[in-house]
C-alpha cells in the first residue's frame, strides 16, 4: 500500500474519544496558534516596510482589508481544527496527533497556508510600499514554503497518517474456466484481464461512514469507476454500506473519463440480514423503453456525490498516476523476460 496525502473530501466532524480533554487541547491550541502568529505580526510588519498613515494611503487600498480579514480569519479556523480535531497547534514542534479533514481541509489541501498568504497580501496593498527586493526575498521565501510541504509536510503524512489514507493498484485476469453467476461465459480463448487503481480513505470515529473506497478499472473495451461509503454502526436501519457506480467505453484515457462527468448508472445499498436494494439505468437497447425519470433525482445526486468524492480523493490525478506504474512495470517485465540470459 502506497499512502497519498489528502486533507479533504471529509464529510463529517472528527471528535476525539476523550470528550474532557477536547475543550483545553482547543484552548491550548488557540493560545499556542495565537502566539506563533502575534510573532509573525511582531517581526513582519517593519521588515516588509509597512507603514499607519491614513492620510497618504490611497483609498483604494483600503479594498484589500477584507480579503485581508478574511484569509486571518481562515488561518484562525485552521488552528480551531488543529486543536478540536487533530489534538495539536500549527507550530511543527507541536504537530496534530490525528490527521485534520474537516472546515476549509474538506476542500483546499493547505487552507491555512492559504489564508495566511491573503492576509499578508492583503495587508502589504494597504500598509505596504513597492520594493523589489522586499518582492524578490518573499517570492525565495513562498518558494521555500512550497519546498517544505512537498519535502517534508506530505511525508511526513504519508508516514504519520498512512492508515488513513490507502491507494492499491494491480492487475486481474479473469479465469475463463470459472463460471461467475450472472455473467455469461467467455468464448474458447478469449481473455478478459483488467487493470485497477483503489483509493481507500478513514473517517473520523463520530462520522455515519467509516470509510470510503474509490475503485477504478480499465479493460480492452470499458472503464468502470465506483464508489462504496460503508456504515460505521449498520444496526439502527440495517444499512451495511451504499455503492454506486458509472461506466464508459467510449472513452480514449482515464484521464478524458476522470474530467468529465459520467452519469452514474447503478446505486446499490447493501442492509444487514436482508435483500440488497439496487437500482439500474436502463440502456433501452432491448424492447420498449423504460420511463425512469421518477429515479432521475436519485441518479444525479449520487453523481454529485461521485464527482465530490473523486474530487476529494485526488482520483483525477491518482488513477491515471498509477494505471501509468502498471504499464510502466509491465513494459519493464516484457523487455526484461525477452533477453536471454548468456
Amino acid at each position: 500500500m502506497l499512502g497519498v496525502p489528502m486533507a479533504s473530501g471529509e464529510t463529517g466532524s472528527a471528535r476525539p474519544k476523550d470528550g474532557g480533554a477536547e475543550g483545553p487541547t482547543t484552548i491550548a491550541s488557540l493560545i499556542v496558534g495565537a502566539a506563533f502568529f502575534a510573532l509573525w505580526f511582531w517581526l513582519l510588519p517593519p521588515w516588509l516596510g509597512f507603514r499607519v498613515d491614513k492620510a497618504r494611503t490611497a483609498g483604494w487600498r483600503w479594498i484589500a482589508a477584507l480579503p485581508s480579514v478574511l484569509g486571518f480569519a481562515v488561518a484562525i479556523r485552521c488552528v480551531w481544527d488543529f486543536g478540536r480535531t487533530g489534538h495539536g497547534t500549527p507550530v511543527p514542534v507541536a504537530p496534530p496527533q490525528r490527521l485534520v479533514v474537516v472546515g476549509f481541509y474538506r476542500y483546499v489541501r493547505n487552507p491555512m497556508y492559504v489564508g495566511f498568504a491573503v492576509g499578508w497580501i492583503g495587508l502589504w496593498v494597504v500598509f505596504g510600499r513597492a520594493n523589489w527586493s522586499v518582492i524578490a526575498v518573499v517570492a525565495a521565501v513562498a518558494l521555500g514554503i512550497v519546498l517544505f510541504v512537498r519535502v517534508y509536510e506530505e511525508p511526513t503524512l504519508r508516514r504519520t497518517f498512512g492508515a488513513d489514507y490507502e491507494v492499491s493498484r494491480g492487475h486481474s485476469t479473469l479465469d475463463p474456466s470459472l463460471p461467475i453467476p450472472g455473467m455469461q461465459p467467455l468464448p474458447p480463448g478469449a481473455v478478459s484481464a483488467a487493470d485497477w487503481v483503489r483509493v481507500r480513505r478513514e473517517f473520523p470515529d463520530a462520522s455515519l461512514f467509516s470509510n470510503v473506497q474509490y475503485s477504478f478499472s480499465v479493460d480492452a473495451t470499458n472503464m468502470v469507476e465506483t464508489l462504496v461509503l460503508r456504515v460505521r454502526d449498520p444496526k439502527p436501519n440495517d444499512l451495511m454500506e451504499v455503492s454506486v457506480e458509472d461506466s464508459a467505453s467510449a472513452v480514449t484515457s482515464a484521464t478524458a473519463m476522470l474530467s468529465s462527468r459520467t452519469p452514474v448508472s447503478r446505486v446499490k445499498l447493501e442492509r444487514f440480514g436482508k435483500a440488497s436494494v439496487a437500482l439500474a439505468r436502463c440502456s433501452g437497447t432491448e424492447g420498449d423503453p423504460t420511463d425512469q425519470s421518477a429515479y432521475e433525482p436519485i441518479f444525479g445526486a449520487a453523481s454529485s456525490i461521485m464527482e465530490h468524492y473523486r474530487d476529494a480523493l485526488d482520483a483525477g490525478k491518482i488513477v491515471p498516476q498509477e494505471l501509468a506504474h502498471l504499464r510502466a512495470g509491465r513494459s519493464t517485465k516484457a523487455a526484461g523476460g525477452g533477453k536471454k540470459k548468456p
